[in-house]
């Protein structure tokens, strides 16, 4: 039976009104710190900081293995911590980056991770994890100490000013001036990270304010959430109506095409489903890997610079290019004016920037809703294809054509049926014994190989260069969290602390699955402090 206009109003009015904040609501939070202050007449700044983590942690696991390096400017806040039950979760670490990372991996599987340094060196060595996650929409909240405000901005010891330097790349820093708004500003904060596009917040605290006493009587409760934060725009009908036009646009399709993205990470059950349903192709971003199975024949692999010369050669080819919580970033696009130019393109996004520079260029359409919701809207509306056994047929020929290659050996990809792409093509690996000797172990063999001998049921975090690359076409992703590594700011020594923090929450969750690192030598160089995580843990990481 076909749907009125009216139930499908009811539907996405259903849909959009559905909440996405998953964390503590702020009743309860509020009642939590009440209670651990029971009786007290008065708390210290930083003892009430600890309290607003526990508080926060029913919901957000990931404060209950956060990292850091200690130093003056936060000892208070730390002399409460260490009493504390999340301490038994806690890693020190020899660098404050590797804290940084780590905060990174747990935020890679979908919880706000949490990273801790002092003031001055500590709080500046872990400006390029928020960098990094500011690129690669990762919520962590990053916690820092700072000297007392009576010698704020004379050049103290130790003093940076941290929130200023990192404004341009987080999601919101803050400077917490007073001790009763630091519930306040810590409700906020967990809020903020992973709310619409997800990313990084900074909270600092000066050292008097951590010392400073106040009652509970006093806690300021009063919090506000940014308005930006709403990723709802629309109303019902205003939504019916792009979701409607969307339709139209793959109705009349002929060559329509999916482009996936790391937004759609957390809709990767809808995103398949609709895939599997209309038979779209998809291809995706570096960071949106495994949102669709690569081991799947609608599956193109990884677009642009790096990615398979079919999934590029279908931009070229397609009449109707889909993106799905992804970004025109230019290692994808190429030149912006170019890519995809014979296409329309719409653009589903909670934080749409265009294509190219400032925007230059806008897609046909663009739908600001975060992609779980979007995809949910469009398998509610039962949008059906034209006949793609023509396109489908082109790119089988393309795969066969341009698959991908090393020394005359095609890759995975080649194979057109799931049987034949894992079993045909990985039973031709030669065993290793074979390739000793006189001959040279290839690269792309050596990753072929682990992802046979794996399975294919890795965790792989692969670090920056050539063979973050090589990892990325060669270990086929199956599962929306099983390819994780340093995309958008490129970070060399990203892998190791990020696998340790990865492995940290699953542990925490009582999830068992095996990791592997994929890092050349350089970048295995840049955080080498990381092996004492390794050997003092005895972590069950397997590094390559």
């Amino acid at each position: 039976m076909k749907l009125t206009k009216q139930d499908k109003m009811l539907t996405l009015d259903s849909i959009l009104l559905k909440p996405g904040f998953k964390g503590t609501p702020n009743d309860v939070y509020f009642e939590r710190i009440m209670n651990s202050l029971e009786g007290r007449n008065n708390v210290s700044g930083a003892e009430l900081m600890v309290i607003c983590e526990e508080s926060l942690a029913p919901e957000n696991p990931g404060i209950n293995v956060s990292a850091g390096h200690h130093g003056g400017a936060i000892l208070p806040y730390f002399e409460f911590f260490t009493k504390s039950r999340l301490f038994e979760g806690y890693s020190h670490v020899p660098h404050e980056q590797i804290a940084g990372h780590m905060a990174e991996g747990v935020a890679y599987l979908g919880r706000v991770g949490v990273a801790k340094a002092t003031s001055g060196p500590g709080a500046t060595n872990l400006v390029t994890p928020i960098f990094d996650a500011y690129m690669d929409s990762k919520a962590v909240v990053f916690i820092t100490g700072n000297v007392s405000q009576k010698v704020r901005g004379s050049m103290a010891f130790q003093e940076a000013a941290i929130t200023q330097m990192v404004t341009p790349h987080s999601k919101k820093s803050y400077y917490v001036e007073d001790a009763r708004s630091i519930p306040k500003i810590f409700y906020e904060a967990f809020y903020v990270a992973p709310s619409g596009r997800p990313g990084p917040v900074l909270i600092d605290v000066p050292k008097d304010v951590q010392l400073a006493q106040i009652k509970p009587s006093e806690i300021d409760r009063d919090c506000s959430v940014p308005d930006f934060l709403d990723s709802n725009k629309y109303n019902a009908e205003e939504a019916l109506e792009l979701f409607e036009r969307l339709a139209e646009m793959i109705n009349n399709s002929k060559r329509p095409l999916l482009y996936a993205g790391a937004g759609a990470r957390e809709a990767w059950q809808e995103l398949r489903r609709f895939a599997y349903g209309t038979g779209i192709p998809v291809t995706t971003s570096l960071k949106g890997k495994g949102v669709f199975p690569e081991t799947h024949p609608l599956s193109l692999g990884m677009l642009g610079m790096h990615g398979t010369a079919y999934a590029n050669k279908c931009t070229e080819l397609t009449d109707l290019l889909i993106a799905v919580g992804a970004r025109f970033d230019d290692r994808v696009t190429g030149d912006h004016i170019e890519f995809s130019r014979q296409a329309q393109i719409a653009d589903i996004n909670v934080d749409p920037r265009g294509i190219g520079p400032n925007g230059i260029r806008q897609p046909d359409l663009t739908i600001k809703i975060d992609a779980k919701k979007s995809m949910r809207i469009l398998n509610s509306l039962g949008i059906k294809t034209g006949n793609l056994a023509e396109w489908h047929s082109e790119i089988e020929e393309l795969k066969d054509k341009l698959p991908l290659e090393y020394d005359g050996r095609s890759g995975l990809f080649k194979p057109k049926t799931l049987t034949s792409r894992i079993a045909d093509s990985l039973k031709t690996l030669p065993p290793m014994s074979r390739l000793v000797g006189n001959e040279h172990i290839k690269p792309q063999y050596v990753i072929e190989k682990i992802f046979q001998l794996s399975k294919g049921d890795y965790i792989v975090v692969a670090d920056v260069g050539q063979h973050q690359m090589w990892a990325a076409q060669y270990y086929l992703a199956k599962s929306p969290y099983q390819y994780d590594t340093s995309g958008g700011s490129g970070t060399m020594g990203y892998s190791m602390p990020a696998a340790f923090g990865i492995n940290n929450i699953l542990k925490y969750l009582g999830q068992d699955k095996k990791i592997a690192v994929i890092v050349g030598d350089e970048s295995f160089m840049m955080l080498l402090q990381t092996l004492d995580l390794y050997a003092r843990t005895k972590a069950d990481i397997k590094v390559f």
